[in-house]
């Protein structure tokens, strides 16, 4: 079995665990739009690779980074019209990288426009701002 194959096993395995697994409550996102995003991010995450690999531009450092899918994280969060996942991805080196995604509603569709790694500080000033907002 291919690495592709099975990055895909552990991220379906892990979306149908966060189905089950995250208690809903009145202020939380419904299990149906969890699935949707998470389908979506796995889409985003397939679109960018290339065996396997999980190609990731980091402009800051000038370089190519390669990324192998390892695990899901359960929480998604929601900043006004934007949703933030996380997943958990290794290095070559097997070192451990969050990377999250920023995702937002289109047309009825759930639509990953970007990967952030190594920038949990530009989520959790996101984070701020909205609570500030609804103050």
């Amino acid at each position: 079995m291919n690495f592709k194959s099975v990055s895909k096993i552990i991220l379906s395995a892990g979306v149908a665990a966060l189905m089950f697994a995250t208690p809903v409550s009145a202020d939380s996102i419904s299990p149906a739009v969890k699935s949707d995003l998470q389908g979506a991010m796995m889409d985003y995450i397939d679109y960018n690779s290339v065996d396997g690999k999980f190609v990731y531009l980091d402009a800051m450092k000038n370089k190519v980074t390669n990324f192998y899918p390892a695990n899901l994280h359960p929480r998604i969060l929601k900043i006004g019209q934007y949703f933030v996942l996380c997943s958990d991805f290794k290095t070559e080196g097997s070192k451990n990288v969050d990377v999250d995604f920023l995702a937002v509603k289109v047309d009825n569709e759930m639509r990953v426009l970007q990967a952030l790694v190594g920038q949990r500080d530009v989520i959790r000033s996101m984070m701020k701002a909205q609570m500030a907002k609804q103050g």
